[in-house]
């Protein structure tokens, strides 16, 4: 009997640790949002007459003001002791057991770590350095939950002038910072990402061709029938323009040149909307799109929705459940829906046969030196999505990215260690992270000691990364 559509439902976290906003910055936020002055006393008291409508000058952006103000948008966890309580409480098993899916599965979440390097002012007290916020996660989900759930990626360009409170949706300019915290992820924690959600909601030319170089799956797209001109800082596509992206709940991979548009490269995007922000968000309408979808053409669907760790991420999921069962209810003998990772998702809506899981696609690869200073990299099974990943970390514990030099044989690549790269003898451990198009993932990791003798480990991850 063949099983029923399914629609897979993923609960994105963009993981960027505790937030804090002054009052100052606060009417500063609103005042760019909106394009306009506001030329009260900026007190928390003026704030709620505000979002009430009860200053005459500024009723015209009533509505806007309440999404801007509302209580729980503004309401920040500002310490690493509040986003530990908050997390601890919503992958509690009996958090999780609340929020049941058709198929009796308990809720799952989509972490999205993301690094804070890079930046000279720090208003909002966001914790900086690399991996601070990836050690700090691994430490609180722990190996329960890492196996539950799964772990991304999510990066922040850094603003002209350094300001970590100052959103860039362009990359140009942190590409350097991308490659360093990949490899730095790579070395520490045994770790490349498969998943990518753009920063800001927001994929650029540049970072469209990074991403395909590396990533095979994008949870960024953020398409809708209809945007907000009220809200200045979004407009002219500022951040994440999605206009002509498929608003259906279709998976697609782009084009090379305009990432919203069809296309012929590899990487697949999928469409993710904002849980109880101030634009782009889900609702009945958009969760009913997806299961009617499911239900017309008979596929699966993945069904994306995101969060940030600074708020109270219970009262958002308490909140989407509660649409979604409601509209699951009008479908519930045709469809079903599942809680899954962002992995597990798009693997389940691409390939429902269970493809990904043959053996035959997974990626394998083999690590030898040739002449000594002549390191080969040859894939013995599957096929590598996009190219290697080539990273070096230097006895003095520099950290460098390098493209290694296509072979003779297709699925081959070189790299040569002389006075034109790194000598070996300065180098400490040679990292590289292949993925292949369905998400199986090999890291060999090099280690040299002194006598330049090596330690080679190997990592295959077909599943979620388990520490």
């Amino acid at each position: 009997m063949k099983d029923r559509p399914c629609v897979y439902v993923v609960h994105h976290v963009d993981t960027e640790g505790p937030l804090y906003e002054p009052i100052e910055e606060l009417y500063d936020r609103i005042e760019f949002t909106l394009g306009i002055q506001i030329k009260i006393e900026r007190t928390y008291e003026n704030l709620v007459k505000l979002r009430n409508g009860e200053i005459e000058e500024y009723k015209e952006y009533e509505n806007e003001l309440k999404k801007i103000i509302d209580p729980d948008l503004i309401k920040f966890n500002t310490s690493w002791y509040e986003v530990e309580n908050t997390i601890k409480k919503v992958t509690d098993q009996s958090f999780r057991e609340k929020f049941k899916d058709s198929k009796g599965g308990f809720y799952k979440y989509s972490w999205f770590i993301l690094d804070h390097v890079g930046f000279e002012t720090n208003l909002r007290h966001r914790d900086m350095g690399f991996g601070n916020i990836f050690r700090r996660y691994i430490k609180i989900l722990g190996q329960e939950n890492l196996r539950k759930d799964g772990i991304y990626w999510h990066f922040h360009p850094v603003s002209f002038y350094k300001e970590a409170h100052i959103s860039k949706a362009s990359q140009i300019g942190s590409v350097d910072l991308f490659f360093q915290i990949l490899a730095r992820r790579l070395f520490e924690f045994k770790w490349f990402p498969r998943v990518n959600r753009a920063g800001f909601h927001s994929v650029r030319t540049i970072s469209n061709f990074l991403l395909e170089m590396y990533i095979p799956f994008d949870a960024s797209n953020q398409a809708i029938e209809e945007e907000n001109d009220k809200q200045k800082d979004n407009s002219f596509g500022r951040f994440g323009n999605w206009y002509g992206a498929p608003n259906d709940w279709s998976i697609y991979n782009p084009d090379l040149y305009d990432y919203r548009k069809k296309g012929m490269l590899k990487r697949y995007c999928s469409r993710v909307l904002n849980i109880k922000t101030r634009f782009r968000n889900i609702n009945h309408t958009e969760i009913m799109k997806a299961f009617h979808k499911a239900e017309s053409e008979g596929v699966n669907v993945y069904l994306g929705v995101t969060d940030h760790d600074f708020r109270d991420i219970s009262k958002e999921v308490e909140y989407f459940y509660s649409m979604l069962l409601d509209v699951w209810y009008e479908f519930k003998n045709k469809v079903d829906f599942k809680f899954a990772t962002s992995l597990e998702a798009f693997r389940n809506v691409l390939w429902p046969d269970g493809s990904y899981k043959n053996p035959d696609n997974i990626i394998k690869t083999n690590i030898k030196f040739m002449d000594k200073n002549v390191l080969r990299l040859k894939t013995i099974n599957g096929k590598v999505f996009g190219i290697p990943f080539f990273a070096i970390r230097t006895v003095e514990n520099n950290y460098f990215v390098d493209e290694l030099d296509p072979g003779y044989e297709d699925q081959e690549w070189f790299y040569t260690f002389d006075r034109l790269t790194i000598p070996l003898k300065n180098i400490y451990q040679v990292g590289i992270a292949v993925n292949d198009i369905y998400g199986n993932q090999n890291i060999h990791i090099i280690t040299f000691d002194n006598a330049l003798l090596e330690k080679h480990d190997s990592y295959i991850y077909t599943g979620e990364y388990y520490v």
